[in-house]
Order: C-alpha cells, then sequence, then structure tokens
C-alpha cells in the first residue's frame, strides 16, 4: 500500500506527451488536490486501520461522484473506526448534501456492518471439547487408539453459544467401533438473546484416592420448550470460570444490540 502519507498529492496532475509522468494513477478531488488510487474493496479490519487521510483517499476512490466530498473526511478527522459509526445525520453535518452520494456511502457502511457482524458470529470467543473424565484404566480397556470417544465440542462466539453433540455406540462405557458402532453428531446455536439462566455444579464421581469429578455448566434458552437448555461438561473448577465467559458474551451482546452495531 506504501506510505500512507504519500496518498495526498499537491499539484495538478497532468499526462501525455510532454507533461510530468507519476508513477501512480491519480483521481483529481479539487483544484490543487489529489489521492492515489487505492482498491476500495477493503475489509472491516483494514478499513479500522486507516487514518483520516486514508479514509479520504478511499472514499475518492469509490465513485466520481464522491471525490468532491474525500477532503471533508480529513478535515472532520474521520478515521476508519470513526468512520464505521457515522449516520446519515452526522454525513450532513459533514457537509454532504446531496442524497446520492449519501446513499452510496450508507451502502458501503451497511456492507461494512454486515461483514463486522459475521466475522463477531464466527470468531470464537471460548472453544473447548467436552470433558472426557474417562480413568485411564477406561481409556485402555476401550483402546483408545482403536476407536477413541468422540466427545461433543462447544464453541462460544459473540452471538451464539454452539453445542455440537456426537452420538456414539456405547457398550459398558466403551465405544464401539467397525460393523457393530456408529456415530452420529447434532449441532444446537443457542442466541445469546435469548439465553435467560446459565448456572454451574461441581459432579463427583468414585471414592477416596479413586474419586473423578467434572464441572457441569447448566444453559437454558427462553422458548415453548421447558426443558430446552444444554449441559457443558467441563474440568473441575473450571465450571465458574466458563459460566463468567458466557455471562460477558451475553452482556456485550445486549450492548452491541443496543447501539445497533
Amino acid at each position: 500500500m506504501g506510505d500512507l502519507n504519500a496518498g495526498l498529492v499537491s499539484g495538478v496532475h497532468t499526462t501525455g506527451p510532454g507533461g510530468p509522468q507519476s508513477s501512480a494513477p491519480q483521481v483529481t478531488l479539487t483544484a490543487g488536490q489529489q489521492y492515489v488510487a487505492m482498491d476500495t474493496g477493503v475489509s472491516i479490519e483494514v478499513m479500522a486501520s486507516y487514518d483520516e487521510k486514508m479514509v479520504a483517499r478511499w472514499v475518492a476512490n469509490l465513485s466520481p461522484k464522491l471525490m468532491p466530498f474525500a477532503h471533508l473526511f480529513e478535515e472532520h478527522q474521520i478515521e476508519g473506526a470513526l468512520f464505521l459509526r457515522l449516520t446519515d445525520g452526522m454525513l450532513k453535518e459533514m457537509g454532504i448534501n446531496l442524497i446520492g452520494p449519501r446513499a452510496r456511502l450508507l451502502e458501503e457502511l451497511s456492507r461494512l456492518k454486515a461483514q463486522q457482524r459475521r466475522v463477531r458470529r464466527e470468531t470464537a470467543i471460548w472453544e473447548a471439547d467436552q470433558y472426557d473424565g474417562r480413568s485411564d484404566w477406561d481409556k485402555l480397556k476401550s483402546c483408545n487408539s482403536c476407536f477413541p470417544l468422540q466427545l461433543d465440542h462447544y464453541k462460544l462466539t459473540s452471538a451464539y453459544l454452539v453445542v455440537r453433540r456426537t452420538h456414539q455406540t456405547m457398550c459398558c462405557r466403551i465405544p464401539v467401533g467397525g460393523m457393530c458402532g456408529s456415530v452420529s453428531q447434532t449441532q444446537n446455536s443457542m442466541d445469546l438473546s435469548q439465553i435467560k439462566d446459565i448456572d454451574t455444579s461441581t459432579v463427583e464421581s468414585g471414592a477416596c484416592c479413586c474419586a473423578t469429578g467434572h464441572d457441569e455448566v447448566y444453559v437454558s434458552t427462553e422458548g415453548p420448550d421447558q426443558d430446552d437448555h444444554e449441559v457443558l461438561h467441563v474440568a473441575t473448577r473450571q465450571g465458574n470460570e466458563v459460566m463468567a465467559t458466557i455471562r460477558n458474551a451475553m452482556e456485550e451482546n445486549q450492548m452491541q444490540a443496543m447501539i445497533k452495531i
């Protein structure tokens, strides 16, 4: 992309025989002010990293009809992160009074925000397999390398708690493989805005020195089914940490909904 400060070039650009040549194409904004051409198909991460000069350069390259307004983004110190929060009223206040240019900018904002929501939905905040609480003896009996136990999988994003259940044929707590066994999976994507309750407890099994255990995190959602809930099996003393992580994601989800990002 080169030097960001090199995006703004002084002087009138001329081309052709006898005229000075530029190493990069230019787009004229106003008399005596130009911006180097650039790719406008940027990602949300790239836009968020732009300073006001790069935002102005990007706007100038979106459309010839937006070129006369690009300098406003420098004058109003609109960096990339702030650009993503602009509204129609803010664009008017900046001096972009024509409906067409505002509509074009709002269209780009809508595209970038949709990309932002998609990234937020897919990026994992916390991810883990179901805790395997079997003893070493149980694992040895099952010939773990031959027919390994297929564990459930949990993934928390800023919008969903995804629980993928694996249903495997078992006999005396031993996975059955080959022709006699079967494995199937189901997935439940729990909308964080619909979760109504979350709690945790510790489950102990065995006795004395042979005792083993794990934590269970109970998550229930709003819905017609009173038993609409999931139980996450995590290692001992991790239940509270996982519960706090889910609660924090729920609060962040509510805040994002309120500011309509």
